[in-house]
């Protein structure tokens, strides 16, 4: 019994822990302080968290940085099967040229091999 009261305890802190980083994510975001944002959301996101791919993913597109939003709204959907990421994806390849899209889909496509396939 004191196992399993402390294997929820350890539970509680690491939700906690994930909980506190996006709100300080999802806090920074909206003061547009994109390198805090994505400082917060990334380690969850190699973790393979799909709301913090998603987050990541975001936060590129608010930095207009479309490339890298592209590639990490391309993970989510092929890695989560994300139906806001195949949304997003329409919505920020309308900004791309069609090779940054390219240049997008080798980069997804390496983030997937790296963080979907373990």
């Amino acid at each position: 019994m004191r196992k399993f009261r402390s294997l929820i305890f350890i539970t509680f802190l690491i939700s906690y822990s994930t909980y506190a980083d996006f709100e300080g994510g999802i806090n920074a975001l909206g003061r547009f302080q994109y390198d805090l944002a994505l400082a917060a959301f990334m380690p969850e996101a190699k973790q393979g968290n799909p709301i913090a791919q998603n987050f990541v993913a975001h936060t590129y597109r608010e930095m207009q940085n479309y490339t890298h939003a592209y590639a990490w709204y391309h993970l989510n959907k092929h890695c989560n099967d994300s139906i806001d990421a195949k949304i997003e994806l329409k919505i920020v390849e309308l900004k791309m040229s069609k090779a940054a899209i390219e240049t997008a889909i080798t980069i997804g496509n390496n983030l997937y091999h790296r963080l979907c396939k373990q």
